[in-house]
């Protein structure tokens, strides 16, 4: 459906100096000449001057046969004809309320920027800007004496471009940030409004990777993955090789089941350290702690099992006996308990014959630390909260700990494809800022 909206000015249905028709019925006429079919004209008035204007308007376009009485609207409401805010806001409320609500998502705004004030004229090109009348065509009609030989007396400018400039830099900041949520719903709105038809070709690839994105970080591999694989089936995306890499190695990783294992393993150590970093981008620092703890957690776990062959998920007496004997001592009072994450690493850092674990014995007192700021906020819900800098000093002893008790994650920690430079890649290829990432 497409629907016409205007102001009535003074120059309508007819110019009183020229006896020319207005803007109003001549672009009624040109677009009727033109085949192209518009469904209702909705004029709109602010005071008894130009309520008049619009009823004379709506009288002349039935009695031309232009139009049926159904398919005209008036709207009035008392305003100043210059005052910017509120001629725009009327026109803005009756769009939400009588377009926005319908069932019919194809509508098209088609608006009149040669009638009425000036101020009139140009709230149709401000709304528009902003991405708030569906279609955003705003149509200009030139008075005759001023044509030229060779110039049309009709034209459409798209101003949507400057809300599609604004609207992408947020979608860039979004993506920043790691708030995906919010990144897809600008991307939608994006793809809504976009006058670009490279945009309107890859839209459906930058929801997708963007919704691949969210389930990633959400741990969700098996949907991210599906996700990228609906990219991959795109004829229309305008890959260059720097992007086409990257996206490829995102969906190596995905496609390694080793992520989704229930035990640890090198790749989704190296998955859990990432996530702190993310974590700490969309400013969730008690999460990030949070994370860093399981992650230690993980290493602890991940290290005497493949060290010495042994499960201490389970309570001490089921495993303690395996150890060499000096770490075994350590644990001799345990019994029947399960054994505490500090006392797993105090051991493992003083008694393991590896100098270089010995040497993480130096950060187990930061460690605890940072993980009782950690539990005091979550005491005080919130009211002590975890800063950056207290999430900034765990992370280079949590890198120094991966690759320490995990050395096969050294390439995959340099390889890891969903850095913000990676992403940058992927994302910019699709139309996003560059150097926003």
């Amino acid at each position: 459906m497409t629907i016409f909206l205007s102001f009535a000015g003074a120059r309508d249905p007819v110019a009183d100096d020229t006896n020319e028709e207005g803007s109003i019925v001549t672009l009624w006429r040109w677009w009727r000449d033109h085949g192209q079919p518009v469904d209702q004209v909705w004029l709109f008035s602010v005071n008894a001057e130009g309520q008049q204007y619009a009823q004379n308007t709506r009288d002349w376009l039935i009695s031309e046969h232009l139009c049926t009485a159904e398919q005209i609207q008036l709207y009035h409401r008392e305003a100043s004809p210059v005052d910017y805010e509120a001629v725009t806001q009327f026109a803005f409320e009756v769009v939400q309320q009588n377009v926005n609500t319908r069932n019919d998502n194809d509508v098209t705004i088609f608006f009149n920027a040669s009638s009425g004030t000036p101020t009139m004229k140009l709230s149709g090109s401000l709304l528009s800007a902003a991405g708030l009348l569906p279609g955003g065509k705003i149509w200009t009609v030139l008075n005759p004496r001023h044509v030229g030989e060779h110039q049309e007396r009709v034209s459409v400018q798209d101003v949507r471009f400057i809300g599609e400039y604004l609207l992408r830099e947020r979608l860039g900041e979004a993506v920043a940030g790691n708030q995906f949520q919010t990144a897809i719903a600008l991307a939608q709105e994006w793809g809504r409004i976009t006058i670009h038809d490279v945009v309107r070709r890859t839209s459906a690839a930058l929801l997708s990777v963007l919704r691949a994105y969210r389930a990633w970080d959400l741990t969700d591999f098996a949907v991210a993955r599906r996700y990228l694989t609906q990219v991959d089936r795109l004829d229309a995306v305008p890959w260059t090789p720097e992007g086409r890499d990257a996206f490829d190695r995102q969906r190596r990783w995905l496609n390694n089941t080793a992520l989704e294992s229930t035990e640890e393993n090198p790749l989704n150590l190296v998955e859990l350290y990432y996530s702190i970093e993310r974590y700490s981008e969309q400013e969730r620092y008690t999460d990030a702690l949070a994370r860093g703890r399981r992650l230690v957690e993980g290493l602890l776990y991940y290290y005497y099992h493949a060290q010495y062959r042994v499960n201490v998920r389970r309570v001490a007496k089921h495993w303690v006996g395996q150890l060499p004997q000096n770490l075994a001592e350590k644990f001799r009072d345990e019994g029947e308990r399960y054994v505490p994450l500090l006392v797993l690493a105090r051991t493992l850092t003083e008694e393991s014959p590896d100098p270089t674990v010995r040497e993480l014995w130096a950060d187990i007192d930061t460690f605890k630390a940072l993980m009782d700021v950690r539990n005091q906020s979550l005491a005080a819900h919130g009211m002590q909260p975890v800063t950056r800098e207290d999430v900034a000093k765990v992370r280079p002893i949590l890198r120094k700990w991966v690759m320490t008790l995990v050395p096969d994650t050294g390439e995959y920690l340099k390889l890891y494809p969903l850095t913000p430079a990676m992403r940058q890649r992927v994302l910019q290829d699709l139309g996003l800022p560059p150097g926003r990432v």
